[in-house]
């Protein structure tokens, strides 16, 4: 075990391309689950209320502060839930067996939430990982990095499972992602444990440098409670579940590798909130075009696979404000906090949006994003300055 007294170091190359692979083992989950089958539950004739109660998927994404500090006081776990938690999502994965795409609702989100847990506490381990060994161009690579494997990860989760499914069947389909999930996971073991002090346990809200970043978390979660009704928005158009799998999961996907390289490059030239404000710009006039092109179906195509890309980059940016926010020797509880203010945000808002939509259309919930991401660019400079997220 390598001793680094403290000292940040950079990762190795086979570091980061561990950072990647298991990225993309969070990615095939969480996007089979928050893309895929809220896609699957409309086609099976599921109402918009249930599709927004979908969202309870967030809720161990919004809850992983709880258990996130411990990561601080004995970094040792850290190693451990890196290592296995990939098995974990992989058992998770592999229950899918038993239920059709048609089953039951509830027994799909028990296992959604289960997902989530293991792929929460495996986001907190990464994270204090990058945060305590790189410097602010290294997380700018760890990051793009990161969103790139996530990204991969939900093309396979969010596409290419439901077309394998379609071709040979449910159950080859989920033997296939659960394989790809165990055999990636493995990577774990190139991140090498470093030998560090445990640090102090303290409140997570006190891990923050500055606290005012917090605004900036609950606008950015707002932007994006819309994100989740797209494939629905498209399957409502005319389009088949594998068809909008293919949009969303495929193409959408693939379009947020060139999204998020951009952005990291963005993130070393400008700096995260230059580039956070212009992204937010972004996507509130592509949520905005949206709405005035509904009776388009290529256009809507076009702004839906676009507007997931913007988020990609979006994440990139705001990944790296949360990392330079927190205090490093609680890197877990800062970052998990962060990250889960949002996912509550996402949970509730994404609820909310389900409600409204099915009573007043989809207009509104994406004009209520599209205004939650044009005063976040508005107020950031008013938050943050450059400095507070500089490390």
């Amino acid at each position: 075990m390598e001793d680094v007294s403290g000292v940040s170091r950079r990762l190795s190359t086979p570091e980061l391309g561990a950072i990647f692979s298991l990225n993309l083992v969070q990615g095939v989950p969480a996007y089979f689950f928050t893309v895929a089958l809220p896609v699957l539950l409309r086609d099976s004739g599921a109402s918009l209320e249930v599709i927004g109660m979908a969202y309870v998927v967030w809720l161990p994404w919004a809850l992983k502060w709880l258990w996130a500090p411990i990561f601080d006081s004995r970094p040792q776990i850290r190693y451990l839930v890196l290592r296995f938690s990939p098995g974990l999502l992989a058992a998770v994965f592999l229950s899918l067996i038993r239920f059709a795409p048609l089953g039951t609702t509830a027994p799909l989100l028990l296992l959604a939430a289960l997902a989530a847990c293991a792929g929460a506490s495996l986001q907190i381990a990464l994270a204090a990982e990058v945060i305590g060994r790189a410097d602010d161009g290294g997380r700018a690579v760890a990051n793009t990095l990161q969103v790139i494997g996530m990204t991969t990860g939900g093309v396979l989760g969010g596409a290419v499972l439901l077309w394998l499914a379609s071709r040979i069947g449910w159950v080859p389909a989920i033997l296939s992602g659960s394989a790809l999930i165990l055999v990636l996971g493995t990577t774990a073991f190139l991140i090498r444990p470093v030998r560090t002090l445990p640090g102090p346990r303290i409140a997570p809200w006190r891990s923050l440098r500055s606290s005012r970043v917090i605004g900036l978390v609950l606008l950015v979660g707002l932007s994006a409670a819309a994100d989740g009704f797209l494939g629905a928005r498209l399957l409502d158009s005319g389009h088949d579940a594998v068809e909008v799998g293919w949009y969303l999961g495929a193409f959408a996907m693939l379009a947020m590798l060139p999204a998020a390289t951009g952005a990291g490059a963005l993130l070393r030239r400008v700096g995260a909130l230059a580039t956070l404000r212009s992204l937010l710009l972004l996507k509130a006039a592509l949520l905005v075009m949206l709405t005035l092109f509904p009776s388009h179906p290529l256009v809507s195509i076009a702004l839906a696979v676009v507007c997931f890309a913007a988020s990609a980059s979006v994440m990139t940016a705001t990944w790296q404000i949360y990392m330079s926010s927190v205090q490093p020797t609680a890197a877990a509880s800062g970052f998990a906090l962060l990250t889960s203010l949002e996912a509550m945000v996402l949970m509730f808002g994404g609820m909310a949006a389900g409600q409204v939509a099915a009573r007043s259309g989809y207009s509104p919930i994406f004009y209520a994003a599209a205004l939650a991401a044009v005063l976040g660019a508005a107020v950031s400079p008013l938050l943050l300055s450059d400095r507070e997220v500089a490390p």
